[in-house]
């Protein structure tokens, strides 16, 4: 007789376990960092949005939202699909920057640029949609 493991059961079939996306701006007028928003997204459908300050390490707003399970794996099946098929790295000349951490079982953390994909679709592309969605 074989007893499945709790965890397994709660999260989708992915290895992705968490996804960590981060927006930093460049104050050019005072020429340091300014603000920043940095957005987590876990297996178990919990979304922490958090905001900070130019400068500040602790965050001014912090605000907790559910999501399903079946919209965390969609949005984990286009991130892994604009991966696989990405041609191209373009590199954003502006005034911000934007980074995806994606935490995948057993410890392998991967570190991709919003700018990772192809002429249809790349990773900034899939966080906003997915942001727009949160929103509504």
């Amino acid at each position: 007789m074989t007893t499945k493991n709790p965890k397994e059961q709660i999260f989708p079939n992915t290895s992705i376990v968490k996804l960590t996306y981060k927006r930093q701006f460049f104050d050019i007028s005072q020429m340091k960092t300014g603000a920043k928003k940095v957005i987590t997204i876990t297996a178990d459908g919990t979304v922490v949005i958090k905001e900070y300050d130019p400068g500040s390490r602790k965050a001014y707003s912090v605000r907790k939202i559910s999501w399903t399970v079946d919209a965390y794996r969609a949005l984990c099946d286009k991130i892994e699909s604009c991966i696989e098929n990405a041609d191209r790295l373009d590199f954003y000349v502006d005034d911000a920057s934007e980074e995806l951490k994606i935490f995948h079982k057993y410890g392998r953390v991967q570190i991709v640029d919003r700018g990772l994909g192809n002429e249809e679709v790349h990773i900034a592309s899939i966080m906003h949609e997915f942001f727009n969605g949160l929103q509504k």
